[in-house]
């Protein structure tokens, strides 16, 4: 179709990891290429300007609102070549019975927006394929990148030395309240690890769930809250190993990306994880980290930290994220996608449930930023020396 001359992203806010993988580190890869992007808030003034100047749209995680739908309708009639898409990380659009009021209408909201769009993204193909088959729109998937800003950080904790002390570290982390299942996947094995070896410890990061049967470990876990993403490669850079379990039925496990993966490997950490197929696409079992399915977990964890070829799975995982998951790389497949995408131009004739109007709540930005203050020095040692007990 059309040449892609400037893609425009459209979201609530820039800040948190979603929009760090989906726009802000995509639109550095597009930049990369010599095409000219921008990013802009769904209830600005100024938005139907920015889609006139636009030959490509990016809507991520966003819903219907009378002013978006109103602006998309009127540049597709301005410019009847203007390509719009919607993107996510998740299944958002799915409806669940512990939503709110207000939460259930900004689902259906993002199904109203969802049936106006000419193709669907994702950062996993399975999210790109129902979204794309729920909108009745063509579908492709743009892995999760690396932002410079995400490697640069990265190879700062690559140059600090191990600190010494304790046993094996195995790592867990969990952004959310949400992870509860994905944890009960592993759980038996890794305190299985934890009891044969008992100088070995588990740090969960974020918001980690604690359960009973780790009351048994509690001198052998330590818990790490929530912390910048500029700083998390520095404490992934201690750990042995990440564990990245996946649970839930088998579409909704597909849906997850292999961030954890990519994060660790950026700085050389190996990792076990579920087999599904996002992680099937990024690891070679042995060769960039380790795969298993739900009753291998023992087995997996144990080959991870015993294998003599551990070296090379590091390295190789390395090399794999720095080239592969490039932000370029992302960029040319999206572009390479875009090629085959027709506008429908569907917005004009649009009905359906309109959401919330929510306002931003900062200034959006292409560039990340930090976004949490540095733990304590102070608490930083305490937390590693509970390792050593």
């Amino acid at each position: 179709m059309g040449k892609t001359k400037r893609i425009l992203f459209i979201t609530h806010k820039t800040s948190g990891a979603p929009a760090r993988y989906r726009v802000q580190a995509l639109s550095s890869g597009i930049s990369d290429l010599g095409i000219n992007v921008a990013v802009t808030h769904p209830e600005l003034p100024d938005l139907l300007e920015e889609l006139n100047n636009s030959s490509h749209v990016i809507l991520f995680r966003l819903w219907a609102t009378e002013h978006l739908i109103e602006s998309l309708a009127v540049a597709q009639a301005n410019n009847p070549d203007l390509i719009v898409g919607f993107d996510v990380d998740d299944p958002l659009w799915v409806k669940f019975d512990v939503q709110t009021d207000e939460e259930k209408r900004n689902t259906e909201a993002m199904q109203t927006l969802m049936r106006g769009c000419d193709f669907m993204l994702g950062s996993t193909r399975e999210l790109a394929l129902r979204g794309g088959q729920f909108a009745d729109m063509p579908g492709f998937h743009t892995p999760n990148s690396v932002h410079p800003q995400s490697l640069q950080a990265s190879q700062r904790a690559r140059r600090l030395p191990r600190i010494p002390g304790g046993g094996q570290r195995i790592a867990f982390q969990s952004g959310s309240g949400t992870h509860s299942e994905h944890w009960e996947v592993a759980e038996k094995a890794v305190l299985h690890y934890l009891e044969n070896n008992p100088k070995s410890s588990l740090f969960m990061f974020g918001i980690a769930p604690w359960t009973e049967n780790l009351d048994k470990f509690r001198k052998q876990v330590v818990q790490i809250p929530l912390m910048d993403w500029l700083d998390l490669p520095y404490w992934i850079n201690q750990m042995d190993l990440v564990v990245s379990p996946v649970g839930g039925v088998e579409w909704g496990a597909n849906t997850k990306s292999a961030i954890k993966w990519l994060e660790a490997a950026l700085v050389r950490t190996p990792t076990v994880a579920s087999s599904t197929e996002p992680f099937r696409a990024a690891i070679t079992d042995g060769v960039t980290g380790f795969l298993c399915d739900k009753d291998g977990w023992d087995g997996a964890i144990e080959r991870a930290l015993s294998t003599k070829s551990l070296r090379k799975v590091r390295k190789a995982a390395y090399q794999q994220a720095v080239t592969e998951c490039s932000a370029k790389n992302s960029a040319k497949i999206l572009l390479d996608g875009l090629k085959d995408i027709v506008p429908l131009r569907r917005f004009r004739d649009l009905e359906g449930t309109y959401g919330e109007i929510k306002l931003a709540d900062g200034r959006l930005s292409l560039h990340p930023a930090r976004e949490k203050e540095r733990l304590p020095r102070s608490l930083q040692a305490k937390l590693f020396l509970q390792s050593y007990k």
